[in-house]
């Protein structure tokens, strides 16, 4: 399942932490933001350092922590895909529409109105679902990431652009270390 992120922080330059990477995500769904709320969902961080992958994953039963030195990560891997639904969903529904619009009796400005809303709901639904992937691979092969996608609730601005320019900051550190 993909995450919503709630914290996105990325710079070539070192925080006062000496965090170059932060990256806070929780599960997604209404009710998961509502226990996020009462401070009981489950979430995975990611904090690279100029020494470290950090991969801190919480649950209701207990905390995991990863700590990979930067010289030990093979490489990195940072992506999207977009959804297949909205183009299926479009295409049955213009076509359908036209064919049997004019059996019922609809007038072609209402089907052409029908098509049109269909196509701004297969957009919206792209945008909302488009899942994005940053992570890195250890020497032994395991990797060690995330999937996401955009949060309405949580208004965290995030794109493919981000998502890559962290994989970039995060391979550049890493090529420093090997």
């Amino acid at each position: 399942m993909a995450l919503v992120i709630k914290q996105w922080h990325y710079s070539t330059a070192p925080d006062a932490f000496g965090r170059h990477v932060e990256i806070l995500g929780r599960q997604s769904g209404v009710f998961s933001w509502l226990l996020a709320l009462l401070g009981v969902v489950p979430t995975v961080r990611i904090v690279v350092t100029g020494k470290e992958y950090i991969m801190e994953k919480t649950s209701l039963l207990g905390r995991k922590y990863i700590y990979i030195p930067l010289a030990k990560i093979s490489s990195t891997y940072h992506g999207y895909t977009l959804p297949l639904e909205p183009l299926v969903f479009f295409v049955a529904v213009a076509p359908w529409m036209f064919k049997y619009g004019r059996d019922w009796k609809i007038s072609p400005i209402f089907s052409i109105g029908i098509v049109f809303v269909a196509g701004v709901v297969a957009i919206i639904w792209v945008w909302l679902k488009k899942k994005m992937t940053l992570g890195v691979f250890e020497m032994g092969g395991r990797a060690h990431g995330i999937e996401f996608n955009r949060s309405l609730i949580e208004g965290v601005s995030m794109d493919k652009d981000a998502a890559e320019a962290t994989g970039i900051i995060i391979s550049g550190l890493i090529r420093s270390k090997n």
